[in-house]
């Protein structure tokens, strides 16, 4: 048993935009974690599909509580996340040692990126999707990029070759750092076990051999998965398959007539003017009148990484225009 109340990060005492101060939800799961012997295996609770896609704001926070030697890329994997989901809503936290019995929001919700194609990997938040047609579920894995010498190039991709246990023939611009031109399969393979080839010159979606690099940019180029992730991710998607890479630092979804905003740094920097970016994507999608400015200017400033509401949306015209992708998915 819990023999003593729980640290809880402020985060869970800031206000929620629609619908006031969280502390009676907050209160609820210390009850819970009060009367439980132990805390739920995170491993049972790992996002990667949602029952429904009626509105394009998806899954729902968790709750974790620090046990002795966690730490947080443990507890980001563990959950289905990257370092930068969890490194963006707790940078005051050290990622190696977290103070034991401390409760954490995770990040497990989303909104859907804007695209018509079934895969769609979005590069600021590290994130791809990935739906099923004919069915009104999508799947989502954190993905490591490209760094800022080698960034990930956004565009329509086609899937031209998978391969198993893959070599990896290292770049002529980084080979003095390696002592041989080709790194066969096995643990020191950054490839990891599977290898996904897309038409764009040197790129491709694969596993990898240090697990902590998913959620950072440290590839040269290519897409990283977990290795639980690609092995599954590996047998999903078909050579001709179209994979839409994006670069959408910001993301605007509904969920039962409530307007939501997530941002993202702008990683790349290829935004000029951030607070103009994200004013025209209000206005294009006819719902600058119905949003709080204070909301939108702090959801902007903050940069979480994680869908907030801005403001209430009854025009049900309006609302379709966010629930296009509904209709691809049927």
């Amino acid at each position: 048993m819990i023999n003593s109340s729980p640290k809880v990060h402020p985060l869970f005492y800031e206000k929620n935009a629609c619908s006031g101060f969280k502390t009676r939800f907050v209160v609820f799961i210390i009850a819970i974690l009060f009367l439980a012997d132990a805390g739920v295996d995170a491993k049972e609770c790992h996002f990667n599909e949602s029952p429904r896609i009626q509105d394009t704001v998806f899954g729902d926070f968790q709750i974790h509580r620090v046990a002795n030697k966690d730490t947080l890329l443990e507890i980001a994997r563990s959950y289905g996340l990257g370092f930068n989901d969890i490194r963006l809503l707790y940078p005051d936290v050290d990622p190696w040692i977290p103070e034991e019995g401390l409760l954490l929001l995770i990040p497990t919700q989303w909104i859907l990126p804007r695209s018509k194609h079934n895969i769609v990997i979005n590069i600021p938040e590290m994130r791809m999707y990935m739906s099923e047609p004919g069915k009104k579920t999508v799947k989502t894995y954190p993905v490591g990029i490209g760094s800022e010498e080698w960034e990930t190039p956004p565009g329509i991709a086609r899937v031209i070759s998978k391969i198993e246990n893959p070599a990896w023939t290292v770049p002529l611009s980084i080979r003095h750092n390696y002592p041989r031109a080709q790194i066969p399969p096995g643990p020191d393979n950054p490839l990891g076990k599977y290898w996904i080839g897309l038409d764009k010159e040197g790129v491709g979606i694969h596993g990898t051999n240090i697990p902590w690099s998913v959620g950072r940019m440290l590839s040269h180029g290519c897409i990283r998965l977990y290795p639980e992730d690609i092995e599954r991710f590996y047998e999903e998607i078909s050579v001709g398959a179209t994979v839409d890479i994006l670069y959408e630092p910001i993301k605007l979804g509904l969920k039962e007539g409530k307007i939501y905003m997530e941002a993202h740094p702008d990683i790349y920097e290829k935004i000029k003017d951030y607070g103009s970016y994200v004013f025209s994507l209000l206005k294009k999608s006819d719902c600058l009148q119905y949003v709080s400015l204070k909301k939108v200017q702090k959801v902007m400033k903050e940069k979480k990484g994680i869908p907030v509401c801005i403001g209430d949306i009854e025009n049900p015209i309006i609302a379709g225009r966010f629930r296009s992708l509904k209709s691809r998915m049927q």
